[in-house]
């Protein structure tokens, strides 16, 4: 995700930080913070003080611009990737090359840094959507998937697809004509877990503006595509794996990580419905994915 460019001089303003403790997934956050955090989705997520939280990210103003580290960093997007030692450093920089934030990963602790040009215009909120920690919840048996997450009679279905793919249209067609809640318009949290693979909401919802916290077990995972008939298959596990690859908030660092990150998603191919829809944005398109989806109720009863 490419910040737009914001052109401000640093200031003398005084952060004093604050902390706050939220629930995404199975999973608690501490979050160390001197930015403004009462964001409406984050409230959703909002938990009590917790003693061990599974991730504490302590966010910071530097009182100067802030430098890149040493070495050759990897170039993934609108990121540098540097390594130190067993922690990874991702920095993100600004058009003209100064660098917004330093965000340094441990196994249970983030330390971001954030450069005073622009902490006035940030909150906590917008930096956890930077980050999106996919690297954390890869390690926890979960990906964030790009996709609408809807609520079908306690169960849950998710359209993926990329941007502008119509994911969004068949949830509402799906609210429309069959009653379904939509979650989430935009991302979803899935996990495998020892009683199957769940969905969870996340408060990252992009444009859509839809963000529920629930969290139901998996129906159907849909890989979506525009059509100009209805059509539907039941892909191939090697073809689910590389949707999931180019689907799924994940940087692929380094080896160990891609190995985690296939054996993951091909567990998650064994252990739920995939469906490969190319659809019109109609009611029909619903008809023609109901037909599949429902004979695996009487299996789940």
């Amino acid at each position: 995700m490419t910040m737009p460019a914001i052109m401000l001089q640093a200031k003398t303003t005084m952060f004093f930080p604050r902390e706050a403790y939220y629930k995404i997934g199975d999973f608690t956050f501490c979050l160390k913070s001197p930015l403004y955090t009462e964001n409406e989705n984050l409230k959703l997520f909002s938990v009590q003080k917790q003693e061990k939280p599974d991730l504490t990210i302590e966010i910071t103003v530097s009182p100067v611009e802030l430098c890149l580290p040493a070495g050759v960093p990897l170039i993934l997007d609108d990121k540098l990737i540097f390594r130190e030692g067993d922690r990874e450093i991702i920095a993100v920089r600004q058009y003209d090359g100064k660098v917004l934030f330093l965000a340094k990963y441990d196994k249970n602790k983030v330390e971001c840094t954030i450069s005073p040009r622009i902490a006035e215009n940030l909150n906590t909120y917008t930096v956890l959507e930077i980050m999106n920690l996919p690297t954390f919840f890869l390690n926890h048996d979960s990906l964030i998937l790009h996709s609408s997450f809807i609520n079908y009679n306690g169960k849950a279905i998710l359209f993926a697809a990329p941007k502008q793919t119509g994911k969004s249209t068949q949830a509402e067609l799906w609210r429309k004509y069959r009653g379904a809640e939509i979650i989430n318009g935009d991302r979803s949290l899935i996990r495998l877990t020892s009683d199957g693979v769940f969905a969870y909401g996340l408060p990252f919802c992009g444009t859509s503006k839809i963000c529920k916290n629930e969290k139901l077990p998996v129906k159907g995972i849909v890989l979506l595509s525009q059509g100009k008939e209805n059509k539907i298959q039941s892909p191939t596990k090697r073809e689910i794996v590389l949707s999931l690859m180019s689907l799924c908030a994940f940087e692929n660092t380094e080896t160990e990580k891609l190995n985690r990150f296939m054996d993951l998603a091909d567990k998650i191919a064994s252990h739920t419905s995939f469906y490969s829809l190319a659809a019109l944005p109609d009611c029909s398109a619903v008809e023609t994915l109901e037909e599949n989806i429902e004979p695996s109720q009487a299996d789940d009863k």
